[in-house]
């Protein structure tokens, strides 16, 4: 009546689940839901003396019964279909209700109610084998074995459905879970000009999946208002799905700080309805907020669009292919890192105290996330840190002989910074010679020398790992006559070479860009013409041609750029 052109329909899931067994309407039994809106709503709920029962194995069961613990009960039991390590609630959940002596029945269904006198005096329960069908599906499997729960008071709480039967009457299909059935892209239900989202649709869920319908829906809405097709159009605001295993695999190759709050001890937290967990004091909140830009699932909180000075972040950023005509093309691909893991002597990817330096400046970075060096395995700060230079540069075994003339600075850079942070740390550096051959390099290098950094003229060529995680180096002693020696380190760090970056062999049609022998992009007229390429018109910068550090990259760069605009310019002139 009201004239709107379409309708989005969320109604969530509000209306608790019932177990559909005889005796559930007696008295006595009512659903946690309703308990915990009465509580949260300011009206009394006197359990004193009562032995309660919370039929399910969610957070939500788990709630219910640490709420009916704190309002007198004399005996909590929590009863669930799942076995302990199956239950959906967490595990934190769980350990907080067994401290606080709720009492788990786990592998347990409830067959029916018993009763005396017109109310509920406890359920009959049989063996749960298992709760879901080799697809997946909620399938459950009882044996024989039966037993008594005695309860003066049962609350259910095994979910919420949606209350959408009223949709039925509108012409809008539903599903038989209660769910409606919405396109899978756009939203829109059988019903034109109807949508719907959240868990009307998916069905019980979290507010962040919520959130993520309704941008969604009306994202779509605002296309069929407008005329325009919106099935089977994507929506452009989604983020990329993390990929769990490689979050999990980055904790552990840049560890940070896990700070766990204190709690109150479990005999007070009965007492009353006060938070569980004590606040952190200043250290713990400063060591736990350094990790909190190493997000595993995105939360949309936008805490990285409002830190960034560059405003450099869009959330909302979706790859874009374009095509340009260009009179002239500059290649700058960089390079690639000699991965850690090339010399199997030095354990990288086995012992987790075997870093890189790439990982290594990510830790010791001031701009965050980290700014504090930590033991891989666990978690400590080290103490006495060892580089190993040139690993994968000048090396003919490998096949690529070149010094990678960055490695040395870099090194004794993280060096530097490492006892800026940790004083009293040992580093050490092993190497051939050091390169230090550019303006103020060799300055540094002294500098580094002074500041109480050890340099061992050395060729590491076994790295054994300890029980204890630390790191047994046996290296030959080059200065000492070519002794073999040993060495104990409780970090080592691994400067890895450079090598080429072979991206650039696809830019371009037919045989493309030539390379050079050591496969880095060629310049036939390197000294004459620098930064010219084999293709007329293309030209390269930077280390694409070879290692460069970054004041070399800059120089280079600039002819390249010269370059390209005086070709741009010869060709029109011949036009």
């Amino acid at each position: 009546d009201a004239g709107f052109e379409a309708i989005f329909v969320s109604v969530g899931a509000t209306r608790p689940k019932k177990l559909g067994i005889e005796g559930e309407d007696l008295e006595g039994i009512s659903t946690g839901l309703e308990l915990l809106r009465t509580v949260n709503t300011g009206h009394n709920v006197d359990l004193g003396g009562e032995k309660v029962l919370v039929v399910g194995g969610g957070n939500v069961a788990i709630d219910v019964a640490r709420t009916a613990a704190r309002l007198g009960a004399s005996e909590v039991h929590l009863m669930s279909l799942e076995k302990r390590n199956e239950m959906p609630a967490t595990d934190e959940e769980i350990e907080e209700a067994l401290a606080e002596r709720i009492v788990v029945h786990d592998g347990v269904g409830p067959v029916k109610f018993r009763e005396r006198g017109g109310r509920v005096k406890g359920v009959e329960t049989v063996r749960c084998v298992s709760v879901f069908d080799e697809d997946g599906k909620f399938a459950p499997k009882f044996d024989n074995k039966k037993g008594f729960i005695e309860a003066d008071r049962v609350f259910v709480s095994i979910g919420q459905i949606s209350e959408t039967s009223v949709f039925v009457d509108c012409g809008i299909e539903v599903n038989r879970n209660n769910t409606i059935k919405a396109e899978a892209g756009s939203l829109m239900t059988c019903l034109e000009g109807v949508f719907a989202g959240g868990e009307a649709v998916s069905g019980p869920s979290m507010i962040v999946d919520a959130s993520a319908y309704g941008k969604r829906a009306a994202w779509h809405i605002d296309l069929y208002l407008r005329g325009e097709a919106y099935s089977n159009v994507e929506y452009p605001g989604s983020l990329p799905v993390v990929d769990k295993e490689k979050v999990l695999a980055r904790q552990v190759e840049y560890p940070g700080t896990t700070i766990r709050p204190g709690e109150l001890p479990a005999a007070s937290r009965l007492e009353n309805f006060d938070e569980v967990q004590l606040p952190l004091g200043d250290d713990e909140a400063f060591a736990s907020a350094s990790n909190c830009l190493n997000c595993g699932i995105c939360s949309e909180c936008h805490e990285c669009v409002n830190i960034c000075p560059a405003d450099a972040v869009d959330l909302y950023m979706k790859e874009e292919i374009k095509e340009y005509e260009v009179g002239s093309v500059v290649v700058s691909t960089g390079f690639r890192l000699v991965p850690g893991e090339i010399h199997e002597r030095y354990r990288y990817g086995t012992a987790p105290n075997v870093i890189t330096a790439a990982q290594m400046d990510r830790l010791v970075a001031p701009t965050r996330p980290y700014d504090n060096v930590l033991r891989p395995s666990d978690g400590k700060v080290p103490d006495n840190i060892a580089y190993i230079l040139c690993v994968g540069s000048r090396d003919q075994s490998l096949g690529n002989p070149i010094c990678s003339r960055v490695c040395c600075m870099y090194s004794m850079k993280q060096a530097q910074l490492i006892l800026g942070a940790l004083p009293i740390a040992d580093v050490t550096i092993y190497l051939i010679d050091i390169r230090a051959f550019g303006k103020g390099y060799d300055e540094f290098y002294e500098q580094t020398k002074a500041m109480g950094v050890s340099f061992i003229k050395g060729k590491v060529a076994q790295i054994d790992e300890k029980d204890d995680g630390n790191l047994i180096l046996r290296y030959e002693d080059i200065d000492g006559g070519g002794a073999i020696k040993t060495a104990e380190h409780d970090l080592v760090v691994l400067s890895t070479g450079i090598i080429p970056n072979p991206d650039y062999k696809s830019l371009f049609d037919g045989n493309g860009l030539e390379s050079d022998e050591m496969l880095y992009v060629n310049e036939p007229e390197e000294y004459r013409n620098p930064g010219k390429t084999s293709i007329d018109g293309v030209f390269v910068a930077g280390a694409a041609t070879g290692p460069m550090d970054i004041p070399d990259t800059i120089l280079h760069s600039g002819a390249a750029a010269a370059q390209a605009a005086w070709y741009i310019e010869k060709m029109k002139g011949r036009k």
